[in-house]
Parts: structure tokens; C-alpha cells; sequence
């Protein structure tokens, strides 16, 4: 039987298989519990229009430019820029995955700073980043990572990396 307003009633719930709900309860469990879990991925305005005023700036080649300023979280975190303007979807996302296996990679060294990263690709003629191996973007955010990591260094020797 339906209620006056066309909802279910409550017992209907005891008509699904126990499973389904016992699914339900532990997948909402699960989520709880990773909310606490750091996140790397800068996702707010703010952190970017932070980045942008306060950040210093690392450019290897014409078309990257990493900003990097300390945080308070004790831990690397990251966001990109990449505009519509720098090709189209495909091109954007291999180059936001390419960017994301760097960063992997540059954790897995040990060298997880206390900063907050902004990755911008500019755009480019057309064919560009199309045309751009795996290797090239490479050697582009080596050359960034590597600077970034001698004035993190340099940074920590003076004691200096505050926020």
C-alpha cells in the first residue's frame, strides 16, 4: 500500500535482499572514513588565486610554468591549468595525466615538500601538444621539478619555508 503522498512505506525495506542493504551501509562507511585521508588535488578558488598573488614562478621552456608557494599541511599538493586553448579534450587530459605520473613518480623519490603547486600549460600553435612526445614533457617538468627542488632545499638549509 501506498501512503497519501505516493511514497513507499517504510516497511518496504524489509523486501530487499539483506545484502543490498548490508552493501549500501558499508560503502557509505567506507566514504566516511576516506574523507579524513590528505588530499594532494588543490580543488579550490582560493588555493589557486593564493598561488597566483603569493607563489614564486618556475618556467623551463615557453610552454609550462609551475607556481609554488609553502602550505601549512606538511604535505605537496597539486593543481593544473590547462586551457581549451592548448588543444582539444584528448590533448588536455593526456597532458593533465602525463603531469599526474610526474608527480607520482617525484613523490615515490622522497621528496615531498611542504608546497602547493600550480602547474599552467600556456597554449601553443595548434599542432603542438599534439605532436609533443611523452619524453619532451619530460625533460620540461624535470626541468621545473628539479628547480623546485633546490629552492625547497635551499629553503630548508635557511629554515626559511614558512607559510
Amino acid at each position: 500500500m501506498d501512503s497519501a503522498h505516493g511514497w513507499p512505506p517504510k516497511t518496504a525495506a524489509r523486501f530487499y535482499p539483506d545484502g543490498v542493504q548490508k552493501v549500501a551501509r558499508d560503502s557509505l562507511c567506507q566514504l566516511a572514513e576516506n574523507r579524513g585521508r590528505k588530499s594532494r588535488v588543490l580543488v579550490r578558488r582560493h588555493d589557486f588565486e593564493s598561488l597566483n598573488k603569493k607563489g614564486r614562478r618556475i618556467t623551463s621552456s615557453r610552454w609550462v610554468v609551475l607556481l609554488y608557494h609553502p602550505n601549512r599541511f606538511g604535505y605537496l599538493r597539486y593543481g593544473f591549468s590547462i586551457g581549451r586553448k592548448v588543444g582539444p579534450a584528448v590533448v588536455r587530459n593526456r597532458l593533465r595525466r602525463w603531469a599526474r605520473e610526474h608527480i607520482r613518480h617525484f613523490l615515490k623519490k622522497g621528496k615531498d615538500w611542504p608546497v602547493d603547486i600550480h602547474l599552467i600549460v600556456r597554449p601553443m600553435d595548434q599542432e603542438f601538444f599534439r605532436h609533443l612526445a611523452h619524453n619532451e614533457f619530460e625533460k620540461g617538468m624535470d626541468h621545473c621539478f628539479n628547480q623546485l627542488c633546490r629552492n625547497c632545499e635551499k629553503n630548508e638549509s635557511r629554515d626559511d619555508l614558512r607559510v
